[in-house]
């Protein structure tokens, strides 16, 4: 993996050279744009101010490439086209703090990291899923060879049919969908071995619980099982193990194991035997999936029941994980790595959406624009792990103010933004004076010492704005007259054009 830089700005390639070289990741700066090809796990970075601005880039070049971070003066983010955020991976605003660069470098290097982890396990899933083919066919060629003996073909027979089924279901299971997955474990899996009972429990690695997630019983069942306390129940016994438990009937199993099996709601059930399979993620156990009952009455047979179900629930934990693995990308890509709240790209996202519903449904909509003051002279003073321990507390209030439905983002360098759906002019107000006040109450302290942190707002509502750049442009225009009058205040942004409005100060 390497990062590749497109710009001839002096300044900003030294500051890429220092923290690359810090970082032990390759640098190449690139003599201009378009570029040619980029290797899958590159990213490149634009600087626009060195194309002449973001009207001279064509989103679709920034498409074709795939790891595209923009890069753009803070002053000129609100030029820079919808169409090409969505088509870059990411905004960096320029002068970027090294402290700043380095850890988004390595939230870059990390993502590209888990991305390559996704393409490993993708081929991994093929190659189970062309395994079971092989193993189908291979079991097919041994059918056609021992016909003759007649005891032998029906099993085999049996054989071929689930490993046919294992590469039908391994299809279904391989994608980012975990209610598929779920729905598989319950109604196609039990199908694979005759099983009229199925239930999956999922792992709490906090508590060291089972949680019941889904099952077929008729009756109720376990919905929470503490494995510190059930240590002889067979789930319980099987994530001990770290495979699969067969058990063909209790009483034969316990004499074997010389265990006594903890074994509620046994009047459920038909049978003495069960498979209990746990689900693996690499050497962590996320889930267990129990099949009972077989439909026949006969105890599962460990020679054509138990090789089918170790493959599938193999792929089962392989693909959750996928999942897991593509949320935690996705999570990456739309959080500032420093504050953790939306970064710039997911506010735009997200007041877009608002905006438009705004405009079709006439719901209220109204934003905050935030600045912390003097954050500067902070970082002059104290250093820059102390500004950023001040847009970190700053980032916490909002976090605690806003309501779940709203959307606290970091706009850019000391500057947020909040976005307030279903909210008129009158309850943003009170919203901002209250993270004033909040402010004012809930001191930073760092190092042992009282940092002062105060905010200069902008709030206005939607007022049949053209776009949501003109929007945006209205309370950041608020937000520079409340620092133009002396900061720590909330102002007010007028009325769009055609509707009457009024600028207050608090």
């Amino acid at each position: 993996m390497s990062f590749r830089l497109v710009s001839n700005d002096a300044a900003l390639v030294e500051n890429f050279r220092r923290v690359c070289a810090q970082e032990l990741v390759e640098l190449v700066i690139e003599p201009g744009w378009p570029l040619e090809k980029c290797g899958p796990q590159d990213v490149v970075f634009l600087d626009l101010e060195r194309l002449g601005g973001p009207g001279e880039v064509d989103p679709r070049e920034v498409e074709r490439l795939g790891n595209v971070v923009l890069i753009a003066r803070a002053e000129a983010a609100d030029e820079v086209d919808a169409a090409l955020l969505a088509a870059g991976r990411d905004l960096l605003l320029k002068p970027e703090r090294e402290s700043v660069l380095r850890y988004r470098l390595r939230s870059w290097e990390a993502i590209g990291r888990l991305q390559s982890d996704l393409e490993i396990l993708g081929r991994r899933v093929d190659e189970l899923a062309s395994s079971a083919d092989r193993r189908a066919a291979a079991v097919q060629d041994s059918l056609t060879r021992e016909r003759r003996v007649a005891g032998q073909q029906s099993r085999l027979e049996q054989v071929v049919a689930k490993m046919q089924m294992v590469t039908r279901l391994s299809r279904l299971i391989n994608c980012l969908d975990l209610q598929t997955i779920i729905e598989a474990c319950i109604e196609r899996v039990p199908l694979l071995v005759n099983a009229r009972f199925a239930s999956l429990y999922f792992l709490d690695q906090k508590s060291g619980h089972l949680i019941l997630e889904r099952h077929n019983h008729p009756r109720k069942i376990a919905e929470r099982i503490d494995l510190a306390d059930a240590v002889n129940s067979p789930m319980s016994l099987a994530v001990q193990r770290k495979k699969l438990v067969l058990i063909r009937d209790f009483k034969e199993f316990e004499n074997r194991e010389r265990v006594s099996v903890d074994r509620n709601y046994v009047e459920q059930y038909t049978t003495s035997s069960c498979i209990i399979t746990p689900l693996m993620s690499g050497p962590r156990i996320i889930g267990v999936l129990n099949l009972a009952d077989k439909k026949s009455a006969e105890p599962f047979d460990e020679e054509i029941d138990l090789p089918p179900i170790e493959q599938l629930c193999e792929l089962i934990g392989a693909s959750i994980y996928n999942i897991e693995l593509y949320r935690e990308v996705e999570r990456q890509a739309k959080t500032d790595g420093l504050t953790s709240l939306a970064n710039h790209r997911t506010f735009i996202e997200g007041l877009t959406k608002e905006f438009e519903r705004a405009h079709r449904y006439g719901s209220a909509l109204s934003l905050l624009m935030v600045d912390v003051d003097h954050l500067k002279e902070v970082n002059d003073k104290l250093g820059h792990q102390a500004g950023d321990a001040a847009l970190g507390h700053v980032a916490r209030i909002l976090e605690k103010t806003v309501r779940a439905a709203d959307l606290p983002a970091r706009y850019g360098g000391d500057e947020f933004a909040i976005i307030l759906t279903e909210t008129g002019l009158g309850q943003a107000r009170i919203l901002a004076s209250r993270l004033m006040e909040r402010m004012r109450t809930q001191e930073l302290q760092f190092d042992g010492q009282a940092v002062p942190v105060t905010l200069s707002i902008g709030v206005g509502q939607f007022e049949g704005d053209q776009t949501p750049e003109h929007f945006i442009k209205r309370i950041d225009d608020a937000l520079y007259q409340a620092k133009e009058h002396g900061r720590n205040r909330v102002i007010t942004a007028p009325a769009g054009p055609g509707t009457a409005g009024d600028r207050r100060t608090t």
